[in-house]
């Protein structure tokens, strides 16, 4: 079901972020293969360009569609990660180009999985005026994924290589484990909504204001604008909790046992994000009986041109929507949209390969390695409200400025703010 796949990404998504989690074993790899600091700029560097040249998981969600493209990515993550793994501890060689090549293909793995995860979300929710929420929310997602990370690493580890082991069963585990139900399958379509949704249970209702009423009514039935709308006031929180634990868990000397009490309020936070977005959604998984035997993508199309020429009045704009490679890439808007985020993903990059290295600047830091990690929760943090604020801001503008030029004054933004 839509719900069920939107959750399920959100997973991936998380899984996707670790890419951001580069400056906590940056420092291991540095020292155990005797680098500089601008080669192990060249191995985040290889990472991150895999992560953002997105073009082998477009091209093969279009073949293949979500559930493969899922299964790619997951395969990617875990094979590169793993590799990095021995690079480091020396049952691979241990070579720059090798570590580099590693964090390629598991870059590749997340651009990958992030494309099924668009993909799929795009063809469930068929409403383009929640689509900014929509992708704000799976997005803050993948910018929330290195202050969770970070956290699980105060608790659990103290061995960078250890957690690289651990993030490549996580992340590859992850996406291959949603690969068996995001989506839907190529050319089989979903339920529709009249399908999905069950009978209301009746009972006895609480007084109204009630502080137990209000709680039940934000995991209970609602329309999509209402329920994205729960599940980006969860994600916010979220963000916060990251926040505050950074500075909790550096105001106790990196206390696992204060680490430990905010990552298990982190889970309950999450169970709460989750459930606000499944709840009152009827039945999550279909079987193939209960799904229409036709070409899904004919059908998503034709309601999108429908939608289009019903709301734009115009067949100019319906034949937008089918404009393929070659024709994209001839238009203005594809130029904008490259050329902003060439500028700001390349300021963002260089900040985080070089974080640790920031740190360890100060002599009057006495924990480096801690610090980084109190700044990836930061970032975390001011990263997911971003994205989630953006998304929200996209839809209420979207009849006033084009999503475009929208994302590219927010990217232009974020550019200036590295470079100060």
């Amino acid at each position: 079901s839509k719900w069920l796949t939107l959750v399920l990404c959100e997973c991936v998504m998380l899984s996707s972020g670790t890419l951001y989690t580069f400056p906590i074993f940056s420092p291991a790899l540095k020292r155990e293969l005797a680098l500089t600091q601008e080669e192990v700029n060249s191995v985040g560097s290889a990472a991150h360009f895999g992560a953002f040249f997105s073009v082998l998981g477009g091209l093969f969600f279009d073949a293949y569609g979500p559930r493969a493209t899922l299964a790619l990515g997951g395969a990617l993550k875990l094979g590169g990660l793993s590799m990095m793994a021995g690079v480091i501890t020396g049952s691979l060689p241990r070579s720059r180009a090798l570590a580099a090549a590693c964090g390629y293909v598991f870059g590749t793995g997340c651009s990958t999985s992030l494309t099924a995860c668009l993909g799929a979300n795009y063809a469930t929710f068929r409403d383009r005026a929640v689509h900014g929420r929509l992708v704000g929310l799976l997005l803050s997602f993948f910018g929330l994924s290195s202050g969770v990370f970070s956290l699980i690493y105060d608790v659990f580890f103290s061995d960078p290589t250890s957690f690289v082991r651990f993030l490549a069963l996580f992340a590859g585990g992850v996406d291959l484990l949603a690969s068996r139900l995001v989506g839907h399958p190529k050319h089989l379509a979903l339920p529709g909504d009249a399908i999905e949704l069950r009978s209301k249970v009746s009972g006895v209702v609480p007084r109204r204001g009630a502080w137990a009423a209000r709680v039940a009514s934000f995991f209970q039935d609602a329309r999509a604008e209402t329920k994205l709308g729960r599940g980006l006031a969860a994600c916010a929180a979220i963000a916060a909790h990251v926040a505050v634990a950074a500075a909790f868990v550096g105001a106790t000397g990196a206390s696992s046992g204060a680490a430990f009490a905010c990552l298990l309020a982190l889970v309950l936070l999450f169970a709460a994000q989750f459930g606000t977005l499944l709840g009152g959604s009827g039945r999550l998984v279909f079987r193939r009986a209960d799904m229409e035997n036709v070409d899904a993508t004919r059908s998503g199309e034709a309601e999108d041109v429908g939608d289009s020429e019903a709301s734009r009045g115009g067949g100019a704009s319906a034949a937008r929507q089918h404009l393929g490679p070659a024709e994209m890439v001839a238009t203005l808007d594809f130029w904008l949209v490259f050329a902003s985020f060439f500028l700001a993903l390349g300021s963002g990059v260089t900040v985080i390969n070089n974080l640790s290295q920031m740190v360890s600047a100060y002599p009057s830091i006495p924990d480096p390695s801690a610090t980084s990690r109190g700044l990836l929760k930061l970032l975390a943090c001011a990263n997911t409200l971003g994205r989630l604020a953006a998304g929200a801001l996209s839809d209420r503008l979207a009849g006033k400025v084009g999503r475009v030029p929208f994302t590219a004054a927010c990217i232009a933004g974020m550019a200036a703010g590295f470079l100060a």
